[in-house]
């Protein structure tokens, strides 16, 4: 028996969603978007983001696997020549990534 996890937006319930972390005021915040979703979101926060000054590190998600770009375009076409899918954008996915890892190591 397999379980599919879906996650879906909580602004517009659409399928295909990712988690999207964003701080305001102090404090930090997650919802989960679809990648246009994420795209209107960068957009309306682009003038802002542009005008106001860094303060402190860069955010980094500590719950998923650390990748260089090289190694997500990897994986990004491993998967399509498999035709899993998943979101061209955004996060990789963790269960591509394990896929993937482990599919590496067969190889080997």
């Amino acid at each position: 028996m397999a379980i599919e996890k879906i996650l879906v937006s909580d602004v517009s319930g659409a399928r295909e969603a990712e988690t999207t972390t964003l701080g305001f005021k102090s404090v930090w915040y997650e919802i989960d978007l679809t990648a246009s979703e994420q795209d209107d979101l960068e957009r309306l926060l682009s003038p802002y983001l542009l005008a106001g000054r860094r303060r402190g590190a860069r955010l980094v998600k500590s719950d998923g696997p650390i990748t260089t770009s090289d190694e997500r375009v990897r994986i990004r076409a491993w998967a399509s020549e498999r035709g899993l899918e998943f979101s061209r954008k955004g996060r990789i996915p963790k269960w591509l990534y394990a896929a993937y890892h482990e599919a590496s190591q067969a190889d080997v």
